[in-house]
C-alpha cells in the first residue's frame, strides 16, 4: 500500500521472495512499491543516475531492507515481443540507518532496449528484510541522463543558445507573487516543497537562484530577475539582491551564497520589481497609490542592498489605457497607476513594465474569426500611435512646470515589455503556440524596433511550453514563434530607418481586449534597419491578412548599391496549425532570392499571415 505521511511516501513491507521477485511482470504485484512513467533519451544516452531519499519508519537499530531501483517496460509491442513489466535495468540498494538517507543509483541500458519516443516506468520497490511488516519513507526520488548539464537537458540548452536569448527573466510571471527566494537556495534536499499557487501542484523549488545564473551563463544570458511584491516585502528583496551582488566576505547574503558553493558575486543588473500586480489573479494584488509606495520602498531598498549599480523596471499597468468598466472587474483600472508611480517614485524609475497580452476570446466573443483576427493585429497599432505615445508624453513631463521633479542627472525612463503574445483559448484564432504567434510575433517586433530608443526590453511570455521550447513524449521540439524571433537575430544592434507604407488597410469597429477602435490599419507592417556592421539594409515585413495574399513593392533607397536581396519566408496553410512531438518541423524556412529592378525596387509576393 502507498499512503502519504508528511511529505514523504510510505511504502509498507510485505512477504517477499528473493528469487520470484525477479521475475514478476509488474510493480503491483510484488512488495510496495511506486513507479513514474518517464521518456527517456535512450537514442542520445544509455546511462542513468539518480538519488533517492529515504528512512525507515523504527526505532530498531538492526532494523534493515533493501530498495530497488529500476527502469521497466511500461507497453507492451504489438507482436508481443516485449512485455510490458519487463525488467530494462535495476539496481538494489541496502537500507541500514532509521534516519533519513540519501541513495545514489546508477542504471545502464543496452542498445535498441527502449525505442525512441517509448515509455518505460522508473520504479521503486521496497523489500524489507529484518521485519516483513518495516515501513519506508520516500522522498526525493531524482533521475537523470549522464549527459544532463548541471541538472539540466542539452538539447534545451542547445536549442536557447541557438535562437538567442539575450535576456532571461525568472522566477516569472505570476509564480513570482508567491515566490520566496530563500526557499530556492542552498543544499536541495533541505529546500522545502510548497503549493505553487499561481499555476497549482507543488513547488519542489529545486531550480532556485544559483541554477538560474548558472544557465544564464549556458546559454549566454544576461539574467532579470523579478521580485516578490505581492507577498512580500522589500527587506526580502532587498536580501536577495544583497545575495546575488554583496561580497562574500562582507555581506551576511553573500556569506550565505559563498556557503552555497558560489563566492564570486552574480552582478545581477537588471531587476523587475513586481508582476501584474493590479490584477485579482495575483498573489497580494494591489491598487495605483499602494503600487506606487511599494515600489518606492522597495526600490529604495534594494539599491542601498547592492555594490554596483542596478536598473529597476517598475509595474506599470496596461489596463491604465482602458476606460474603467464592468469588463476590467477583474483588474485594478483607475488611470491613476502611472500618475503615481511617477508622483511618488520619479528618482527610482529606470523602466517602466507594459504586457501585451491579447485574448483571442474576451471581448471577441461575437466577432467572426477574421475580425478577430484582424481586431487582436490591430491593438499593436493602438499602442503605437495612442497608448505608448500618452505614455511617453507624462515621463517627458517630468521637471516640467507644476510636475514632480526628476534628477537631470538621470538617464530618461524607458519603458519594458516583459510579456508579449497572443493568449486564449479559441481554438480557431492565434495564440502563442500555434502559427498565428508567428504574424503577431512580426508587427510587435517591427514595433518594437521602431521604438527601440525608448522600449529596450521584450520579453516573450513563455520559454517553455508557452510559445518558444517544448519537450513532451521524450522529445524536444520548438513553437513556430520561436523561428520567427530567431530570424530577428541580425537586427541587434542595427539602426532603425523610417519607411514609408502605402497600401490597403481595415478597419476594427469591435476592438480586442486593451484595443480601440480603428482605421484603415494597413495589412502589411514592416521595419527596416542599417546593420550594426557593413553595408546593406535589413527588412522585415509581415502580412496579417487571414486570406489574401499582398504583392509588396519594395523601393530601396535611391544610394543603395544592392546586387541582390537574400531573405526567407516563414508560412503555413493554417494560422491554427501547431508543431508536435510527431511532426516537429511543421514550419520549415523559405528561402528567398531576389533582384531589385533598375527602378532600385523589389517585388515580393507575400503569402497571408506570414512573414
Amino acid at each position: 500500500s502507498v499512503g502519504r505521511v508528511g511529505g514523504a511516501v510510505r511504502m509498507q513491507g510485505g512477504r517477499w521472495n528473493s528469487e520470484a521477485i525477479r521475475h514478476w511482470p509488474v510493480v503491483d504485484d510484488g512488495p510496495a512499491g511506486i513507479r513514474q512513467g518517464v521518456y527517456l533519451p535512450a537514442g542520445r544516452c544509455l546511462n542513468y543516475h539518480g538519488a533517492v531519499w529515504v528512512r525507515m519508519m523504527t526505532l530498531d537499530s538492526d532494523a534493515a531492507g533493501e530498495i530497488e531501483i529500476g527502469l521497466r517496460r511500461r507497453v507492451a509491442t504489438p507482436d508481443g515481443s516485449k512485455q510490458a513489466g519487463e525488467c530494462l535495468a535495476s539496481v538494489r540498494v541496502p537500507v541500514q540507518d532509521a534516519d533519513w538517507v540519501e541513495l545514489p543509483f546508477h542504471l545502464q541500458l543496452a542498445p535498441g532496449q527502449v525505442s525512441f519516443g517509448e515509455p518505460v516506468d522508473f520504479t521503486i520497490r521496497w523489500l524489507p528484510r529484518s521485519d516483513p511488516s518495516l515501513h519506508l519513507l520516500v522522498d526525493r526520488a531524482e533521475l537523470l541522463p549522464d549527459d544532463a548539464v548541471d541538472g539540466l537537458d542539452p538539447e534545451v540548452i542547445e536549442l536557447a543558445k541557438e535562437w538567442p536569448v539575450p535576456l532571461l527573466r525568472w522566477p516569472g510571471g505570476n509564480f513570482a507573487s508567491c515566490y520566496h527566494w530563500r526557499e530556492g537556495v542552498g543544499p536541495a534536499h533541505l529546500r522545502p516543497t510548497s503549493a505553487n499557487h499561481a499555476w497549482g501542484g507543488l513547488e519542489y523549488n529545486l531550480f532556485g537562484t544559483d541554477e538560474f545564473m548558472q544557465f544564464c551563463r549556458q546559454i549566454n544570458a544576461q539574467p532579470q530577475i523579478t521580485v516578490n511584491t505581492g507577498t512580500g516585502f522589500a527587506e526580502e528583496a532587498a536580501a536577495w539582491v544583497e545575495y546575488c551582488n554583496g561580497d562574500a566576505a562582507s555581506t551576511p547574503m553573500g556569506r550565505l551564497r559563498a556557503l552555497n558553493g558560489h563566492p564570486e558575486p552574480y552582478n545581477v543588473r537588471l531587476w523587475e520589481v513586481g508582476n501584474e500586480i493590479y490584477g485579482s489573479w495575483q498573489g497580494g494584488n494591489h491598487g495605483s497609490d499602494e503600487n506606487a509606495r511599494r515600489f518606492a520602498l522597495f526600490a529604495q531598498a534594494m539599491r542601498a542592498a547592492s555594490p554596483i549599480p542596478i536598473e529597476l523596471i517598475a509595474t506599470g499597468n496596461q489596463f491604465d489605457f482602458a476606460i474603467p468598466g464592468p469588463g476590467y472587474d477583474h483588474t485594478h483600472a483607475d488611470l491613476r497607476w502611472h500618475d503615481q508611480l511617477l508622483k511618488q517614485a520619479p528618482n527610482q524609475i529606470d523602466y517602466i513594465s507594459l504586457h501585451a497580452l491579447p485574448s483571442n476570446g474576451f471581448m471577441l466573443e461575437a466577432e467572426t474569426d477574421e475580425q478577430a483576427h484582424n481586431a487582436i493585429l490591430a491593438h499593436l497599432t493602438t499602442w503605437e500611435n495612442r497608448f505608448l505615445p500618452d505614455l511617453f508624453h507624462k515621463i517627458d513631463l517630468l521637471g516640467s512646470a507644476g510636475q514632480t521633479v526628476r534628477d537631470p542627472q538621470r538617464p530618461p525612463i524607458r519603458l519594458a515589455i516583459t510579456e508579449w503574445g497572443p493568449l486564449g483559448s479559441h481554438p480557431n484564432r492565434m495564440v502563442v503556440e500555434n502559427f498565428g504567434a508567428v504574424v503577431y510575433a512580426g508587427v510587435f517586433l517591427n514595433m518594437m524596433m521602431r521604438n527601440a530608443d525608448r522600449i529596450p526590453i521584450a520579453n516573450a511570455t513563455g520559454f517553455m511550453h508557452g510559445g518558444c521550447i517544448r519537450k513532451a513524449y521524450g522529445v524536444t521540439y520548438i513553437d513556430p514563434q520561436y523561428t520567427a524571433i530567431q530570424q530577428y537575430a541580425p537586427f541587434i544592434g542595427s539602426t532603425p530607418m523610417r519607411v514609408n507604407l502605402t497600401g490597403p488597410g481595415y478597419d476594427v469597429t469591435h476592438p480586442a481586449d486593451l484595443g480601440a477602435i480603428e482605421n484603415d490599419v494597413p495589412f502589411i507592417d514592416a521595419a527596416a534597419c542599417k546593420p550594426a556592421q557593413g553595408d546593406g539594409l535589413l527588412l522585415s515585413v509581415t502580412n496579417k491578412h487571414l486570406n489574401q495574399a499582398m504583392e509588396v513593392v519594395i523601393h530601396l533607397p535611391e544610394s543603395a548599391p544592392y546586387g541582390s536581396v537574400e531573405g526567407s519566408l516563414l508560412t503555413s496553410p493554417s494560422i491554427t496549425a501547431r508543431t508536435n512531438p510527431v511532426q516537429p518541423d511543421l514550419f520549415p524556412l523559405q528561402a528567398l532570392h531576389l533582384t531589385p529592378g533598375e527602378d532600385k525596387t523589389v517585388k515580393l509576393s507575400l503569402p497571408p499571415f506570414s512573414t
